[in-house]
């Protein structure tokens, strides 16, 4: 997807892998990867030595654990000709923490699932622990009774707890532009999900959960692409779960399926004002993904 918008953008820009560790899969791909310094603040001065070296005047962050770095660094970086599509420090904050997250969507009113930091806040048959801070761990316990829930709690750095709700997972892709609106959304049902990730997903219509989650957006203020998840109950109320203000593990099915997000995101960067033009309909047709692991070969030259 990257290097598709890359040669559309300029027959000059390229596409820099990079990460901490030197054995990362990506190190072995057919393209220019950089054993960077870890995202500490300590290693700001080095990373845009970095930066400059390789000639990268964009950076896109893909993973929770970094967002922060990046977004508290953002001018920084700025300021030595490198922009970072990435959402301001305070509106990132409320997503990364699943406790912020609701108290924020509740105090307006949206249908974001109870969330606390004690479980007898809480009045359900079943319950979901994992952990408050995103980044921390992917373990989750799901459907647990309250003396198991409390249990499971125990296995966790900064527990938080929710009722248990059984229903349709979606997902939400979405793009919001430099103003914090969102320009596109689609949604898509997470049929088969493995280690927190959709494996396999298909669109999903539903224009009440759409406008639901498209004020949800809005009211968040981000940046970029973004991906929310959610509950649809056989009532078919909704129940918004959490929110990752970064591209997701499956967000390509946005992007085939017509957001456009990396490519409007570096038109703004050129000093265009987003509009609506740019934005497609969205496919009337059922759009299903599947995502399997796949082999490559590369001819080596000794």
């Amino acid at each position: 997807m990257c290097l598709e918008i890359l040669e559309d953008y300029s027959s000059d820009a390229k596409l820099i892998l990079g990460d901490c560790s030197k054995n990362n899969l990506s190190s072995w791909l057919d393209l220019e990867f950089w054993h960077m310094p870890k995202t500490l603040d300590k290693n700001i001065d080095l990373i845009i030595e970095g930066c400059k070296k390789y000639n990268i005047t964009c950076v896109l962050p893909t993973r929770d654990g970094e967002l922060y770095f990046w977004s508290k660094n953002k001018n920084i970086f700025e300021k030595n000709g490198i922009s970072v599509l990435v959402s301001d420090l305070s509106q990132l904050s409320l997503c990364l923490d699943k406790l912020m997250f609701f108290q924020f969507l509740h105090s307006h009113k949206f249908p974001v699932i109870y969330t606390s930091v004690n479980i007898n806040d809480i009045s359900s048959n079943s319950y979901v622990v994992k952990e408050r801070f995103s980044g921390e761990s992917k373990e989750i316990g799901l459907d647990l009774s309250h003396e198991a829930a409390v249990e499971f709690s125990c296995k966790l750095k900064n527990p938080v707890f929710q009722p248990f709700y059984s229903g349709q997972e979606i997902s939400a892709d979405t793009w919001c532009s430099s103003t914090g609106n969102a320009a596109m959304t689609v949604m898509r049902k997470r049929l088969l999900v493995h280690n927190g990730e959709a494996v396999v997903t298909e669109t999903y219509h539903d224009d009440v959960a759409k406008r639901s989650l498209d004020g949800a957006f809005n009211c968040l203020k981000l940046r970029g692409n973004v991906m929310m998840q959610a509950i649809v109950l056989s009532s078919g109320d909704i129940r918004i779960v959490e929110c990752n203000p970064r591209f997701g593990g499956a967000s390509v099915f946005g992007y085939r399926s017509g957001v456009d997000g990396l490519r409007w995101s570096l038109r703004e960067l050129t000093g265009e004002v987003f509009n609506p033009s740019w934005v497609p309909e969205i496919p009337s047709r059922t759009i299903r993904q599947v995502r399997l692991p796949k082999d490559n070969y590369y001819d080596i030259c000794i």
